[in-house]
């Protein structure tokens, strides 16, 4: 950018569309919502990404001699088609059942909105008067040469994106990567020196909970104590190693008084003692202290929760945890060893509602569920996108030109990500969205007609210049080995350079071409 600009204050300039609509994002889901996620700001502020090469095109387009006035308003049809088709891409995930993925979709589409809006009617005014990139053509010069080759190049392009569709259709094993692990930031061998140390030292693995609900606090701790007896008889037939429950540490307020009530008075107790102690050597002091506690007991006030040193109240407080609509019992078991015994056992034991979960079956399961989903949110987005331009450029052709490049860009780059058994994680979902959002500008200007040479070559290099930026950018995070960070990054850096090559080399406009 400094080399295509070479001027500093351009260059800030074309950060202020994304920090505008980052911030309005953020205000605008807040209103909402009323919090935002922090996968929403990661993910959210990534999509956004989108809107930094709105700037890249009002300054790279503008012709020498042209004030910014007139460039955006000569490109103005194409880059709001660009907005809205990523604005209406974006708008199916808010109808997600996840939270955080509509929450996604409201800051992607509010964050465009306020982004290209400050393109639009803020930055040709703040644009130094005769700006000039004069850099630009030089970066996009390649491509402009390259594309002269392309009646030789799309035949490979077409037998490329059917090898690839083909490598797709073939391939075995599911196109998911349904392994937490693979997701985590943590690297494979922090992960396996983990499970060692935990094996060395013997610290449970917490994967299977028993799980109930109750109206009070009271009833979840009675319940615990009739699940504490189921337990402890799987514990005797060696079928779990041990558990634990609330109630071991915290009693209902009916086992307190219950236990109170069952000790003597200190006059009984005195007698009992003795007479159970008559004819052995203690001398009668010996036991006063324990008669005075005796005695406390029977007056003193029931225990609570208040009552707890921290320690005890933080293991009490993970496992009795306060809901919207009562309480929910969670009770860790420990060297479960047939989970499918265990859910038998508890489905016939007097313990209303305890049912056993499997923290690694159910984070699976959700995984799939939305990854499931994400994919049906995707499609119906692409084809929102294909309707919206069928109503723009009014001609089934020219939405072929616009839709045909992005679509060999995904297929190829979804074939390259899942070669060799390879699994698409939902990171790189993110990605594709990002893929679909930015390679749509650049098929759209492609698909533009110019009135003159010049004009075009300028709109080429803002393309080049746009894309190089997401490139160079998305290509750096592709080196992290953090999954997170890779998946989004070799992704995107792929799927937009594909993008830009195949809308140039399928463009059927020529440079200069009314």
């Amino acid at each position: 950018l400094v080399f295509a600009y070479r001027s500093p204050l351009v260059l800030l300039l074309g950060l202020l569309p994304v920090a505008s609509g980052a911030l309005a994002a953020i205000a605008g889901v807040s209103l909402a919502f009323g919090f935002v996620h922090g996968i929403t700001l990661g993910f959210g502020v990534t999509l956004l990404g989108e809107s930094v090469d709105y700037a890249i095109y009002l300054f790279t387009q503008t012709v020498r001699g042209d004030r910014p006035e007139a460039t955006i308003t000569r490109i103005w049809p194409t880059l709001r088609l660009c907005a809205l088709t990523s604005i209406v891409g974006f708008a199916v995930m808010l109808f997600s059942d996840f939270v955080g993925f509509a929450q996604l979709g409201a800051f992607s589409i509010i964050g465009l909105i306020a982004a290209i809006g400050v393109t639009r009617f803020v930055l040709p005014q703040l644009m130094p008067r005769g700006f000039f990139a004069s850099g630009a053509e030089i970066i996009g010069h390649w491509l402009v040469e390259a594309m002269s080759y392309r009646v030789w190049l799309r035949p490979l392009i077409v037998l490329v994106t059917l090898a690839g569709g083909l490598s797709l259709a073939l391939h075995r094993g599911g196109f998911w990567d349904s392994d937490l692990t693979n997701l985590s930031p943590i690297s494979s061998a922090l992960q396996t020196l983990d499970r060692t140390l935990r094996s060395d030292l013997g610290v449970p693995d917490l994967r299977y909970f028993v799980v109930l609900r109750a109206d009070t606090e009271q009833s979840a701790l009675e319940a615990s104590e009739m699940l504490a007896g189921r337990l402890q008889a799987l514990v005797t037939e060696r079928r779990i190693g041990s558990y634990d429950v609330p109630s071991a540490i915290l009693p209902s307020e009916r086992s307190q008084k219950a236990r109170r009530a069952a000790l003597p008075d200190r006059d009984t107790l005195h007698a009992r003692m003795t007479e159970a102690v008559s004819g052995l050597p203690f001398r009668a002091e010996t036991f006063e202290p324990f008669f005075s506690d005796v005695a406390r007991a029977r007056s003193a006030p029931l225990l609570t929760p208040a009552d707890l040193p921290s320690a005890l109240a933080l293991r009490v407080d993970s496992m009795l945890v306060q809901r919207n609509r009562g309480w929910e019992l969670i009770a860790p078991l420990y060297e479960v060893g047939d989970p499918a015994s265990i859910a038998s056992a508890l489905a016939t034991a007097d313990v209303p509602g305890a049912q056993l979960i499997d923290l690694q079956q159910e984070s699976a399961e959700l995984l799939q569920r939305f990854q499931n989903e994400a994919a049906n949110l995707a499609v119906i987005g692409s084809a929102a996108i294909v309707v919206l331009l069928s109503l723009f450029l009014r001609s089934l052709a020219r939405v072929a030109a616009v839709a045909a490049p992005l679509a060999a860009a995904l297929v190829i780059t979804a074939a390259l990500l899942t070669l060799g058994g390879g699994k698409l994680s939902i990171f790189m979902m993110v990605g594709f969205l990002l893929t679909v959002a930015v390679g749509s500008n650049y098929c759209l200007f492609f698909e533009r007609a110019y009135g003159d040479a010049e004009a075009q070559k300028r709109s080429i290099a803002s393309v080049v210049l746009a894309n190089l930026c997401t490139v160079s950018a998305y290509g750096i995070m592709s080196l992290s080995t953090i999954p997170v960070l890779h998946d989004i990054g070799v992704t995107v850096a792929i799927g937009t350079f594909l993008s830009m090559l195949f809308a140039g080399f399928l463009s059927a406009r020529n440079v200069g071409a009314e």
